[in-house]
Order: structure tokens, then sequence, then C-alpha cells
């Protein structure tokens, strides 16, 4: 199990509370080392408040991301609309924690995919042939989703809301890095990133001595990009699904240890 096992948790620290409070239940020790920030696009904010003024054209808004809720939310609440106006289109959310994050604004969710990939969820929207679609998120997002939308025959509307840059952690969270760590943890391929771009030269030398758990396979190949295999990698593309699988993971090693 998970019991005194120190994690290292690189996603944004505003992110952080779902999943350091699932691995403080299973007696693991949280070490918090965001690596990433989210830096809003103000050009991009403007420009999808010009879009906000023209809802009545779109079709579907799809969300990759809590962030790209967030902030399309703050922008909304700049407008001059109203709720109903984005209760009369449809939405749709890349997985539970975007869904989540619609529903506590009081919107409701459309479409969500099975497996909590971006393009996967153009499997989810039927004929959207001519549909105009507002696709507010990150920049630098992959691209499938996008081609996977076009080939459909949508009309897309990519609005690049932010961008995820490397993190300053303070002295006292490098202080716990350098204690050492018995796992890793990668929510993102910008996690990985921006571990890489922290630690330098360091970071291959580092990872040589925890498991490594990723939550999807995207980011398993952001990490191997940098010569790096992932140990773990989430079934569920969730927070949730990755403390699943860290915990499946240490339950067969404590088996192996005991035969």
């Amino acid at each position: 199990m998970l019991l005194g096992k120190r994690i290292l948790v690189t996603r944004p620290v505003y992110q952080t509370d779902h999943f350091v409070n699932h691995l403080k239940s299973l007696g693991a020790a949280p070490v918090l080392f965001p690596t990433t920030r989210i830096a809003p696009d103000q050009d991009q904010q403007i420009g999808l408040r010009e879009e906000l003024e023209r809802l009545d054209q779109y079709h579907w808004i799809i969300f990759t991301s809590q962030n790209a809720v967030n902030l399309f939310w703050e922008e909304f609440q700049k407008s001059d609309g109203n709720i109903d106006d984005l209760n009369n289109l449809k939405i749709a959310a890349i997985g539970p924690t975007t869904r989540q994050a619609l529903n506590n604004y009081g919107l409701s969710v459309e479409a969500m995919p099975e497996k909590f990939v971006g393009e996967e969820i153009v499997n989810t929207l039927g004929n959207i042939e001519g549909n105009h679609v507002l696709l507010p998120r990150a920049e630098g997002a992959r691209e499938e989703l996008v081609k996977a939308l076009l080939k459909s025959k949508a009309i897309v509307c990519e609005i690049s809301l932010y961008k995820s840059v490397t993190n300053s952690p303070n002295p006292q969270a490098w202080k716990e890095l350098e204690k050492g760590v018995d796992f890793v943890t990668f929510t993102s391929a910008s996690t990985v990133s921006g571990f890489f771009d922290l630690l330098g030269i360091r970071a291959k030398t580092y990872l040589s001595q925890p498991i490594t758990a990723c939550i999807g396979p995207i980011t398993a190949n952001a990490l191997e990009q940098f010569g790096i295999k992932a140990q773990i990698v989430a079934a569920s593309y969730t927070t949730k699904g990755l403390v699943e699988a860290m915990v499946a993971f240490s339950s067969g090693n404590d088996r192996k240890a005991t035969q």
C-alpha cells in the first residue's frame, strides 16, 4: 500500500487538493513540488470576449481542462451574457474533473468520452457536419482534437486562453525534494517538461531511484521523450485512477516481497 510513502506531486498547487487528500487518506505523505503554473493570455481572452458576443452562432463548446473552464467562466461573467445563453448550447468535457468544474458553475455536460483524451470527444458528439464549435483551451495543446473536428466537417474556433509555464517552487519545496521520495507523479506533459526544466541535468539521475507514475499514456510518452520509461501508467486518466494504479503497483510488490 502507500502507507508512509513519500509521493512527489508536480501539478500546479491549486489543482492538488483532491489528489493530496486522497493520498493522505491512504497514509501517504504528499510532497508538493509544483513544476508548472498557468499563465493566462490576455490577448486571447479579448478574443474570447468577442466570441461570447456571438454565442448564438455556436452549437458546441468543448472543454479539455478545468483551467479552460475557470478562465472561460471568468470572461463570461464579465460579458453581457447570462447562463441561459450557455445552457442553450451543447457542452462537451474531456473527463470527470472538467465536467465537475462545469457543474460547479451550474452548467450541464452533454458529452464526455469513455477515454479521457481530447480526440475521443469527437466520437461522442454525433453528426457535427456544419456545426460551429468553440474550443477554449491551452496554448500548444495537441492538434489531434482539432484535426478530428475538421475531419468531421465542423467549423472550429480555437482560442488559446492560457499556457503552462515552468513554475518556481519555494525553498521549502526544494528542501523536501532533496530529502527524496518513493514515487514521482506526473499529471500532464507540461508537468514533465517543467520538472526537467527545473532540475536540468539532475532530472534523470533523480528519477532513477523513485517509482515514476503517469496519469495516462500521453504523459508517459512525454516522459519517455526525456529517456525515462514510466513504471506506472494509470488506466483511468484521472488522479483517482493514478492513485489506484500506485496502490495496485505497491500491493503487487508487497506480495512479491513476502513470497
